[in-house]
C-alpha cells in the first residue's frame, strides 16, 4: 500500500559468539536487501550477513552507507548454515 509504513526486519538472526549474523531469505535469485542493509547500519558488530536464495554460492561486498560481506547461500545448503557461519566468522 502506498505511503504505508513498513518496518524493515531481517528474517533470522544467528549469533556466532559475540558476532550477530543477520539472515535474509529471498524467494528468487534476485531481490532487494533493504532490511540487511539497515540492520548492518544499526549494528556495528555485524560485518557479515547471509542471504538464502535460489542462486549459486557467492561471497560479495554489499551495502551503500556501510560496507559488509554478504554470503549468498543456495536454499539446499540451509541445513549447513552453522558451518557457513563458522567459515565466515573465522
Amino acid at each position: 500500500m502506498e505511503g504505508e509504513f513498513r518496518p524493515k526486519t531481517v528474517d533470522f538472526l544467528l549469533v556466532h559468539g559475540p558476532v550477530p549474523l543477520p539472515v535474509e531469505v529471498k524467494s528468487g535469485a534476485a531481490g532487494k536487501l533493504r532490511s540487511l542493509h539497515r540492520f548492518v547500519e544499526m549494528c556495528p558488530a555485524a560485518k557479515t550477513a547471509i542471504r538464502l536464495y535460489r542462486g549459486r554460492y557467492a561471497l560479495q561486498q554489499a551495502g551503500s552507507n556501510v560496507q559488509y560481506r554478504l554470503a549468498n547461500i543456495p536454499y539446499y545448503h540451509a541445513s549447513k548454515i552453522d558451518a557457513y557461519a563458522d567459515m565466515l566468522c573465522s
